[in-house]
């Protein structure tokens, strides 16, 4: 079995790689039909190896896939693909790839670079708390990342149509208003997903008196905030387009320092 995961640690980043550059010919290609095939045939093939890959660890070391930092960057680029493949059907077969995509890559090739590094049949505690914690946690973070990428795309629409710039850039990008209900649906979810994991989380933390890691975890309510607010403006205040797309970006601005501050404060915690 160890010798079939090495194999995966490489056949996943190379199959990703490989989509995302099918992709990426797809975007310039002037005829979609030329490259769409190929492109939807790699990323199958990507996702079969990549639910592999989390399949033969969780069965390698008895226990969810997510006990080390690569494994964890594993399961949330599983979710961007899912989430590049669920928005792919919205868009009409436009080739999103060339940015949904690319964090996804980024994603299994830093834990491939990780792996020898960390423990991977380390300890980790088997609570269903915790473990629900981390996957709606992780969850959520992924959902604001993809619906930061929409609303970049929509930002970039939205200068290139004022701008008059009728280039291949804008043909390709989704129109205004579909970027706008999937970056809206996405940051909802992401709401929904934080709340429930950081539910779990305060249960799991008063269940085990560490109370201290909780108060850690304060800042993170600062980042509901702002994504509350965006659905909130968005359904009360009627602020769609770029009002809501700057909220958006400013909120996962936050998100990101508040996760460098959990990481530099709580490294190691979860390895």
């Amino acid at each position: 079995m160890e010798h079939f995961l090495k194999f995966l640690s490489i056949a996943v980043p190379v199959a990703y790689i490989g989509t995302y550059v099918l992709y990426a010919r797809l975007f310039r290609a002037e005829k979609e039909k030329d490259f769409l095939s190929s492109a939807r045939f790699g990323m199958l093939v990507a996702i079969l190896l990549h639910t592999s890959y989390l399949l033969v660890i969780s069965a390698e070391y008895h226990r969810c896939p997510l006990a080390t930092r690569a494994e964890g960057l594993l399961f949330a680029a599983w979710l961007l693909a899912i989430i590049h493949i669920v928005n792919e059907r919205f868009t009409d077969g436009q080739s999103l790839g060339v940015f949904t995509l690319l964090p996804s890559v980024v994603g299994v090739a830093s834990a491939a670079l990780l792996w020898d590094n960390d423990a991977a049949s380390g300890d980790f505690e088997h609570s269903r708390l915790l473990i629900f914690h981390i996957v709606l946690s992780l969850a959520s973070y992924v959902a604001f990342s993809v619906a930061t990428m929409l609303a970049v795309m929509y930002l970039i629409q939205h200068r290139r149509l004022k701008a008059k710039r009728f280039d291949t850039t804008y043909r390709k990008i989704p129109s205004l208003d579909t970027l706008d209900r999937l970056a809206a649906a996405w940051v909802l979810a992401g709401c929904i997903a934080l709340v429930l994991g950081a539910a779990l989380g305060w249960t799991w933390v008063r269940e085990t008196n560490r109370e201290g890691i909780g108060s850690s975890l304060l800042p993170i309510f600062a980042v509901l905030a702002i994504f509350v607010a965006s659905v909130v403006t968005r359904k009360v205040a009627g602020w769609h387009g770029v009002r809501h797309m700057i909220i958006i970006v400013v909120g996962f601005g936050v998100l990101v320092v508040v996760s460098l501050f959990s990481f530099l404060k709580l490294h190691g915690f979860y390895s």
